[in-house]
C-alpha cells in the first residue's frame, strides 16, 4: 500500500525513476528522461528520498563481506558475491542523496529533516548523504554544515567537510571553518579540509600560506595533499614556490613528485631552472607502484599505514 502511494510520472513510480538513473550509462536522452521526471515530480517526492537516504548497511552484511572477502575466490560461489555487493537499499540511499540534489533549491523544505540526519552520529552513512543533499541547496544548506564541521563532538566532520565542496560559489563562509580543521590534527580531517580548500581554490591569499606549511608537515600524506591542493591554485600559490623546491628533496618519492607536479602548473620555468643547476639524492622511502616520475627512485618501501 505504502508503495501504490508513491508520486508517479508517465507510469512509472520515483523509485523506478530512480532505478533508471542508477543504470543510465551516461545516456544523455535517459539522463534528461530523469531529470525531467524529478522536476514534475518535484516536492512531492520529498518524503520518500528522505525516508530511503536513512540507511546503515546492517552489522551482520559488513562483517560477512569482511569474511568472503578473506576466502579464496574459487570456493566462494557468485550467487553470495552479487548478493554482497548488489545492496540495492544502499543504492537506493545513494540515489536519493543525488535526486534532492537535482532539486536544489525546490528542496530546502526538507532541511530540518537533513539536519536531524545530519547530526546522528549513529548513523554516518546517512549523515555523509544528508551532508551532500544540504550542500546542494546552496545558501540555504550552509549554516547547518557549517555548524556541524565546527562542531568538535561530531563524529562525521571529514565527511561533512567534503561534501563543503558541492557549495561551489556559495562556499566562501566555509573558508575559515576549514582553515580552522588544519590546525586540530586530526588526520582524516585535515586531509579532507584540505583537499576541499584545493577544489574551491578560494581566498588564496589566506588558504596558501596555510597550504604552504603543510608541505613541511610530518605526515607524508598531509605533505603529498598540500602540493595537490596548491597545484589546483596554478599562478596563484607562487608564494608556496621556495617550499615546493625544497620538497623536491624529500625523502619520500610520493611526497616528491607532487611537489614536481605543483611546480609543473605554478612555475614550470623554475622547475626547469632547479633540473639544470641542482641533482638530488634518491628518496629513501617510496611506494613501489608510485614512484616518483622525474628522479630514480631506491631505498627502503614504506609500510602500509594501515599497518
Amino acid at each position: 500500500m505504502f508503495r501504490e502511494r508513491e508520486p508517479r510520472y508517465q507510469g512509472k513510480t520515483l523509485s523506478e525513476w530512480m532505478t533508471v538513473a542508477g543504470h543510465t550509462d551516461d545516456d544523455r536522452e535517459q539522463g534528461k528522461a530523469v531529470e525531467e521526471a524529478l522536476e514534475k515530480i518535484g516536492t512531492n517526492g520529498l518524503p520518500w528520498m528522505i525516508e530511503w537516504l536513512r540507511y546503515e548497511e546492517p552489522k551482520w552484511r559488513s562483517t560477512l563481506c569482511g569474511l568472503v572477502g578473506g576466502l579464496p575466490r574459487a570456493l566462494v560461489p557468485n550467487l553470495i558475491i552479487n548478493y554482497l555487493v548488489n545492496d540495492k537499499q544502499r543504492e537506493r540511499a545513494d540515489w536519493a542523496a543525488e535526486m534532492l540534489a537535482l532539486l536544489g533549491p525546490m528542496a530546502t523544505n526538507s532541511i530540518p529533516q537533513l539536519v536531524g540526519i545530519l547530526n546522528d552520529t549513529n548513523a554516518l552513512d546517512s549523515s555523509e548523504r544528508a551532508a551532500v543533499a544540504l550542500a546542494s541547496l546552496g545558501r540555504d544548506g550552509l549554516p547547518p554544515l557549517l555548524a556541524a564541521l565546527s562542531d568538535r563532538q561530531h563524529s562525521n566532520r571529514a565527511a561533512i567537510a567534503r561534501a563543503t565542496a558541492n557549495l561551489e560559489t556559495n562556499a566562501g563562509p566555509a573558508v575559515a571553518v576549514l582553515l580552522a580543521c588544519l590546525q586540530e590534527g586530526k588526520m582524516d580531517l585535515t586531509e579532507a579540509a584540505i583537499e576541499v580548500l584545493g577544489e574551491l581554490k578560494l581566498e588564496p591569499e589566506k588558504v596558501v600560506p596555510e597550504l604552504t606549511r603543510g608541505l613541511t608537515n610530518g605526515d607524508y600524506r598531509i605533505r603529498i595533499k598540500s602540493a595537490e591542493a596548491l597545484l589546483r591554485f596554478g599562478k596563484s600559490a607562487n608564494a608556496a614556490v621556495p617550499r615546493l623546491l625544497e620538497g623536491l628533496d624529500d625523502d619520500d618519492a610520493a611526497a616528491r613528485g607532487a611537489a614536481e607536479r605543483a611546480l609543473q602548473e605554478i612555475a614550470p620555468e623554475k622547475l626547469e631552472k632547479d633540473k639544470r643547476i641542482r641533482t638530488h639524492k634518491p628518496p629513501k622511502v617510496f611506494w613501489s607502484d608510485a614512484p616518483c616520475q622525474a628522479m630514480p627512485v631506491q631505498g627502503r618501501e614504506r609500510e602500509s599505514p594501515t599497518k
